[in-house]
């Protein structure tokens, strides 16, 4: 596998029920992302517009919606509004919600072009079952008290979204499948998969017939956003008088299987209506004079 890219640990973030939770290191909560969409108004140039990106159950059923990001020298504790998220238009475990980090806030973002599209994977075969894929959240015990410290976990494509996969919300969720421990905590978790793409010049004949050197180079895409796990029941059974007995109790193991909202999904949220008239207004006020708190592109 390669090397994963500089700094891509710092696009996580943490998400709790309240405050307290969040300076404490509660071991309730979730994990998230920033992804970041090119102002059209002299795209680069100005700066990005921000969102924190998880799962829309880690907002809804799980309520949390208070922010840790890090900082320079620690983390940054940010409350919001449940009015302040937009949910997918249709049902999807995903939702956003717009950011602005300041100077002292230290992070760094997936760019909305790294989302992966359908016509990449059933049309181009950009992605294939196999491949390698990384992903990028909180760990219970191990997610850090002074700072967010994310861990990474690697796998691979076990299966493409061919088939829903039930969702605990009642609904049939479109995702991949990937091989990796999907755990309580790391809802929301972006997953990454390295990919190839062939780097065309020309050439003297002589060095090519064909005058064109092509050199494959690895990169990396978004893959999707991790909502959980494949969960097995298996039965307890009971010993008495040295005869086993099955009850009526169960236990739900994990199977190593993660489940992962395609980053087509998110395109679409992102791209909705709501988020798409908040950034044009953004745009429109950036024409006259900067906007406060915006994350300027380096």
């Amino acid at each position: 596998m390669p090397r994963i890219p500089p700094d891509i640990e710092d696009c996580s973030i943490y998400l709790y029920p309240t405050k307290s939770d969040a300076k404490s290191g509660e071991s309730a909560g979730g994990s998230g992302f920033l992804l970041g969409v090119a102002t059209e108004y002299k795209p680069r140039q100005l700066g990005w517009h921000l969102y924190v990106v998880t799962n829309s159950h880690v907002i809804r059923e799980g309520a949390c919606r208070v922010i840790r990001l890090n900082t320079r020298d620690g983390f940054d504790v940010l409350s919001t509004e449940d009015g302040s998220w937009v949910h997918h238009p249709f049902g999807d475990d995903l939702a956003a919600c717009r950011i602005s980090p300041l100077d002292v806030h230290r992070f760094s973002f997936v760019e909305y072009e790294r989302l992966l599209s359908r016509d990449q994977v059933y049309n181009n075969r950009v992605v294939v079952p196999g491949m390698d894929v990384f992903l990028v959240g909180r760990c219970f015990s191990r997610d850090g008290k002074q700072r967010n410290t994310p861990t990474v976990r690697m796998g691979n494509v076990a299966q493409l979204p061919d088939e829903p996969i039930p969702h605990l919300r009642g609904i049939d969720q479109e995702g991949f499948l990937v091989e990796m421990r999907s755990i309580g905590g790391s809802s929301g978790s972006p997953a990454f998969v390295f990919v190839k793409y062939a780097e065309m010049k020309s050439v003297s004949p002589s060095v090519q017939p064909s005058g064109l050197q092509i050199t494959w180079k690895d990169d990396w895409m978004l893959l999707g956003v991790n909502w959980g796990h494949i969960r097995k029941r298996e039965k307890v059974f009971q010993n008495i008088d040295g005869a086993t007995r099955e009850t009526d109790f169960f236990i739900e193991g994990n199977i190593g299987m993660a489940c992962v909202v395609p980053a087509w999904k998110l395109t679409e949220l992102i791209d909705s209506e709501p988020l798409q008239t908040q950034r044009e207004e953004e745009d429109h006020r950036r024409r006259n004079g900067p906007v406060d708190g915006l994350a300027v592109s380096d």
